[in-house]
């Protein structure tokens, strides 16, 4: 018996699928998060790659942070931080008005 099919689109599906996985590993090595790790630097960035196609930019931003803090001197970095900036762009600005 098939199930019935997601009332997500595809590739919705898809970047959840991601970032779940991503999730389980970033999960499993909360000691390795303040220091230097290239794995789990990159494991941030994708996950807020992730976040950001599924238009969860918040998400998105804190993960491209997590990636700069880790791994603060390298080209990811600069990717992330060029991603932190559109990712902030694309949050609704707070205007105050009620």
């Amino acid at each position: 018996m098939r199930s019935p099919p997601s009332p997500l689109p595809y590739k919705v599906r898809e970047y959840q699928g991601a970032i779940e996985d991503l999730t389980k590993g970033i999960e499993l090595s909360p000691q390795l998060a303040n220091t230097y790790n290239p794995v789990l630097a990159k494991a941030y960035y994708r996950r807020g790659v992730y976040f950001h196609k599924s238009e969860e930019y918040q998400k998105a931003t804190e993960d491209y942070e997590n990636a700069i803090r880790i791994e603060p001197n390298t080209s990811l970095a600069k990717v992330c931080a060029d991603l932190l900036v559109f990712a902030s762009n694309c949050l609704p600005l707070n205007t105050g008005i009620r």
